[in-house]
């Protein structure tokens, strides 16, 4: 016996902090926002907010995406969720 699953769409995010000086996300799907204290991407239902200071984007390429800088903080959001205040 047997089932049929229609998949529309599966992509994973993975999310990888180094020391505060580093993140690298795998499986973004752009940057909705850029300022060198505040970086929003979208992944995969909602978005990751990037709070630091001199961030930089030191690679980007197909899915993946590297930012660099002394990140203060890393908040995940959930589409359609506000920012916590």
């Amino acid at each position: 016996m047997g089932f049929s699953v229609a998949v529309k769409e599966i992509m994973l995010d993975k999310i990888t902090f180094s020391a505060g000086e580093k993140i690298f996300i795998e499986g973004h799907r752009g940057i909705s926002s850029y300022t060198p204290e505040e970086m929003v991407v979208r992944i995969t239902g909602g978005t990751v907010v990037i709070k630091g200071e001199s961030l930089e984007i030191s690679e980007m390429n197909g899915d993946e995406l590297s930012v660099t800088g002394k990140i203060r903080a890393v908040e995940r959001r959930k589409k359609g969720e506000k920012a916590e205040k």
